[in-house]
């Protein structure tokens, strides 16, 4: 085994002392995750896990001049790149001005770059051209926006997240190169990540882009702070992509009854599901659009169709939610005398949940939450507030177990205090188009601001 604690130190994610279940919530899911569960925490007893723990979370001067130099880089230079990021937003496979602007800071920084990696052609790799032999830390970029009626826009903070994984990327970078400590970092661009099948990290998986990765981070944003459970229901990438296309018979608007209405089969499906939502889970989502819906409004369409996006933080009962909603679209066409067709594509998997791996940056939260106090200098603040805005989730590349956890952020989300609303748009953060609202004129990380430090941090609740 390769020498890997020199760098692994300077991973924020680390595996921790196993934990009991607790993200299943039936018998059934508890009974399927059992084994995963069963033969992670084997895994982690033959690692000795409590003591690497104990280390990582120990004071280590050389881990936290990194942490100061990936902070420094953010707030010297790439805090202004997410905002440019997010007034120019560019939807999947079309980011070629994103794409310009993150590949020639890299190149900059002493990163070789290969574009149109796996025939995608705003997919890239970046390679650390000081690298020596030794464990690769892998980061992954996101920059595509979402896409909207009238204008697409940064939703999800895909514009913050190429320059957060370039702060760190070129962070632990430099500190090889000073240190001569054995290793490289590859950066990795991934293209569309808001787009359904073919999903853009798969097509690059499977053309062996990310093959020597010993680690693989990723950054991403959320809504709050809080830890996953062990096991399935990690997070929101459960997703069944569905295409329902109902066809029916054509008819003149003026002998309609000769006619079958496909657009009516759509519109009832909408209903129907509708009607299902008060029996499912509060955590299951389920969007959709009319993406086909006739030709001429004096014509009885013959052809409608809808795409629905249905998401479940384990796959065992959104496999059941899938099962009512193509019911619903089964009686939907029934009610209206059309035929429907099914299509899905279930490719969008979350990983498995690691609990253990959430213990270090848990603690590490605790650690900056008491280094930031509310009479922190404006800068200071603007860049806690940047952090607290885009924390991070990290998935191992390795064994096939992918683990969610979030970067040290510097407070806990408090159970009586909330961020302020920005001033310029009502919503600003998370998946809404408020975020894009606030760009303008406001960055989303100024539009924050550092709680009380004598808030409590919430007990996780998942």
């Amino acid at each position: 085994m390769r020498s890997a604690m020199p760098l692994a130190a300077l991973v924020v994610c680390a595996l921790a002392r196993p934990i009991p279940a607790v993200a299943q919530e039936t018998p059934t899911e508890r009974t399927a995750a059992a084994d995963v569960i069963r033969r992670v925490n084997d895994l982690e007893r033959s690692l000795a896990l409590p003591q690497l723990v104990a280390r990582l979370t120990g004071k280590d001067p050389r881990r936290d001049a990194v942490v100061a130099r990936a902070r420094e880089l953010m707030e010297r230079e790439l805090l202004a790149m997410a905002d440019d990021i997010t007034r120019h937003p560019e939807v999947g496979h079309k980011e070629e001005r994103s794409v310009k602007i993150l590949t020639d800071y890299l190149k900059a920084h002493d990163f070789a770059v290969e574009m149109g990696v796996a025939g995608l052609a705003t997919a890239f790799v970046a390679r650390y051209k000081n690298g020596t032999p030794g464990p690769n830390l892998g980061v992954i970029l996101e920059y595509d926006a979402l896409r909207g009626t009238s204008r697409d826009f940064h939703g999800d903070q895909h514009s913050a997240q190429g320059p957060v994984g370039m702060a760190a990327a070129a962070a632990v970078a430099e500190f090889l190169t000073r240190s001569k400590t054995p290793g490289t970092v590859t950066v990795y661009g991934t293209p569309a990540e808001e787009l359904a099948s073919p999903a853009a990290k798969t097509v690059m998986y499977s053309a062996g882009v990310f093959k020597g990765a010993d680690v693989i981070v990723r950054s991403h944003s959320s809504t709050a702070t809080q830890t996953p459970g062990p096991g399935f229901g990690s997070c929101c990438m459960n997703i069944d992509v569905v295409h329902y296309t109902f066809s029916g018979a054509p008819a003149h608007q003026l002998q309609a009854w000769d006619g079958r209405d496909a657009l009516m089969g759509v519109i009832e499906l909408f209903n129907h599901i509708d009607g299902l939502r008060k029996t499912l889970r509060p955590e299951t989502k389920i969007q959709g659009i009319i993406t086909e819906g006739g030709k001429a409004p004096n014509v009885v369409p013959d052809r409608a169709a809808a795409e629905f996006w249905i998401r479940y933080p384990d796959p065992i009962y959104l496999a059941q939610v899938l099962d009512r909603v193509n019911d619903a679209a089964r009686g939907a066409a029934l009610a209206t005398g059309t035929r429907v067709h099914i299509d899905v594509d279930s490719s969008s998997r979350n990983g498995i949940s690691v609990a253990a791996l959430n213990d270090v940056p848990t603690r590490r939260r605790e650690r900056w939450r008491r280094r930031f106090p509310a009479s922190a200098s404006r800068s200071i603040r603007r860049t806690a507030a940047t952090t607290r805005s885009r924390w991070k989730r990290t998935r191992s590349a390795r064994s096939g177990i992918t683990a969610s956890c979030s970067t040290p952020r510097p407070w806990p989300r408090c159970s009586t205090t909330s961020p302020p609303t920005p001033r310029i748009a009502p919503r600003c953060g998370g998946n809404s188009r408020g975020y894009r609202g606030c760009t303008p004129t406001i960055s989303p990380h100024s539009a924050r601001r550092i709680p009380s430090p004598t808030c409590r941090t919430r007990p996780a609740t998942e």
